[in-house]
């Protein structure tokens, strides 16, 4: 027969047993649970974020100026970080805390049937405090989120203008105004921290209520053992924690969600049509003929056109300046080439065919523009140049050269020809390796986020070398060499009239010095985006009380009509127009 110490140790071991087995389900489960919450949390966060990405990429130019800068990082800093951190994890919480719940009346019931009746009270009160909660404190997370916007807007362009606010000395002032916004954020965000102390305060109270009434009811019962008491009293005792927690977590899910719904907004943001229209030929533009007709544009519905029944030509390999005064509508125009604002009535047609009917990734390809502020991308001379590594060495390298890029000039390459020279290098290889170094050292040169690492001048000569190696036939400039030296300027110049005199590009100058486009082949006058002169420059010269012989008397230009007419004369005939190009720009003096 078999001991009772035997009997006792063989059901010790299948409790144990299935103890054990609960702990290692509980376990897995809880592992599971885990996994699936954040997996499924980084698939949505990882999806909305590159929806996020694409639309705002996508997103029309007036999008930028309707929306500051910090807003737009508020959705890709604060709101993003929430919606990875926080959401999948509350939600998780949430869940628990409602089941926790569940068992917790559960138990209570089975030990008590008072307990329900009983829990009905408390939980008016809990939904009562929690409905108060949750009207504050969802108006102080809007204000936080709204708050933070400024701050990060402010930081960014305290950043950009930094030399600036250095060299007048607002270093206080600008210091003070980034405290104060600080300050509001930060105020929104204690008193939501206070409202938590006080729903936490409030809940602690409502259940050592329920729960001190419980235990009476509990420990009053006749016939009760002491083990059922113990067993209902250590799940009632959790109820004000597990109820605290479940409402916590449900309105902290809404207000996170909040975030989600920021995203979601901005997903949905009118996007630019990158693939819709024509595929023009492969070699359109083929001569850079330009035909604008009746042309209207607004920066928005509700504001006045930028550009009025606009209309005029550029014929193959003409060189055309856009001058005016300021808000004339001259970028405007250079924008509505790039369908960055899309024409309200009238045409662009270029070589026959209408860009508005092209795709616009195809149409920004064969153009190329360089603005008065370019922007460089962060790597080498290489990649900025030929960012899509279509071309070799030599032409960017010629295209350098064509800018007068330093380490490009005339006497660097005759000392690097000297030291190559025979006398030095009797081994032709060694001669040609000098070559190639200094090849992948001008294009290896390091280029910083933005170009912050060149002067304005440079970032504009590697813009202007840039749009040389893409061949383009129509070649749009926006002042791009205002930050360069006359001595600079003036080479480069020569350099555009050699592209359009070897018939390679037609080109759009929208200038703001009149001395640079005194010798080109056409002068359009806008003003207030209407086309109030169009001709060479020696007949606008000509028109007494003309906007474009105004334009050149508010530059000073002191030149007589006659010898301006010599100039342009000599500068279109002979090869001595850098000399023509400085007597003109020392003439606006």
């Amino acid at each position: 027969m078999r001991s009772p110490a035997s009997d006792n140790d063989a059901g010790l071991f299948w409790y144990l047993g299935i103890y054990a087995a609960f702990a290692m389900a509980t376990c897995l489960i809880g592992i599971t649970q885990e996994y699936l919450t954040y997996a499924s949390m980084f698939n949505a966060s990882r999806r909305l974020f590159d929806m996020l990405l694409h639309a705002v990429l996508r997103a029309p130019m007036d999008f930028t100026d309707r929306n500051p800068l910090g807003r737009i990082m508020n959705r890709f800093t604060s709101d993003t970080a929430i919606l990875d951190e926080q959401v999948g994890q509350i939600l998780g919480s949430a869940l628990t805390s409602a089941l926790m719940l569940i068992s917790i009346f559960g138990v209570g019931s089975s030990v008590s049937w008072w307990t329900l009746p009983m829990s009905l009270p408390m939980l008016l009160m809990c939904t009562y405090s929690a409905l108060q909660f949750f009207q504050v404190a969802r108006k102080l997370k809007h204000l936080d989120n709204i708050s933070r916007s400024p701050v990060l807007e402010s930081f960014c362009s305290t950043m950009d203008g930094l030399p600036t606010i250095r060299s007048m000395l607002l270093q206080e002032r600008y210091t003070i105004k980034f405290g104060a916004l600080v300050d509001d954020n930060t105020r929104a965000l204690w008193n939501l921290w206070l409202v938590n102390a006080w729903f936490g305060c409030r809940m602690a109270v409502i259940g050592s209520a329920f729960v001190t009434a419980a235990t009476l009811i509990i420990v009053a019962m006749p016939g009760i053992t002491v083990a059922m008491t113990g067993f209902a009293l250590g799940f009632l005792i959790r109820y004000t924690e597990t109820v605290s927690a479940f409402v916590r977590n449900f309105i902290n899910l809404d207000l996170a969600l909040t975030s989600t719904s920021r995203i979601l907004e901005y997903t949905n943001i009118p996007s630019e049509h990158y693939s819709c229209g024509m595929l023009p030929p492969a070699a359109w533009p083929e001569s850079g003929r330009v035909k604008i007709s009746d042309l209207v544009i607004r920066h928005a519905p509700h504001l006045p056109p930028a550009l009025n029944h606009v209309s005029f030509e550029i014929g193959p390999n003409e060189r055309v300046g856009v001058v005016g005064r300021t808000g004339a509508g001259k970028s405007t125009l250079a924008m509505a080439f790039f369908r960055i604002l899309e024409a309200e009535q009238g045409s662009i047609t270029l070589d026959g065919i209408n860009i508005a009917e092209v795709a616009l990734q195809q149409l920004r390809q064969r153009l190329s523009i360089i603005t008065q502020d370019p922007h460089l991308f962060f790597g080498t001379v290489r990649t900025n140049l030929d960012p899509f590594d279509k071309h070799d060495d030599t032409d960017l390298v010629h295209a350098l050269e064509q800018v007068h890029w330093p380490g490009c000039s005339d006497a660097h390459r005759k000392q690097t020809n000297r030291l190559s020279g025979p006398g030095l290098f009797s081994d032709p290889d060694e001669a040609v390796s000098r070559r190639r170094m200094r090849v992948l050292s001008l294009l290896e040169q390091p280029i910083m986020d933005g170009g912050s690492n060149l002067s304005q001048g440079q970032r504009q000569q590697l813009s202007l070398a840039r749009a040389i190696v893409d061949r383009s036939r129509l070649l749009i400039l926006d002042e791009a060499t205002s930050s360069m030296d006359p001595v600079v300027d003036a080479a480069i110049q020569t350099s555009i009239r050699e592209l359009s005199a070897c018939g390679l590009a037609s080109m759009l100058v929208i200038a703001h010095r009149i001395g640079t486009v005194m010798d080109f082949d056409k002068i359009i006058v806008l003003d207030k985006g209407v086309v109030v002169e169009a001709g060479s420059p020696s007949e606008l010269l000509k028109l007494p009380g003309g906007h474009f012989r105004g334009l050149a008397e508010d530059a000073r230009e002191t030149v007589k009509e006659a010898e301006v007419q010599e100039m342009i004369t000599e500068t279109v005939h002979t090869s001595e127009s850098v000399f023509i190009q400085e007597s003109i720009q020392n003439s606006v003096l």
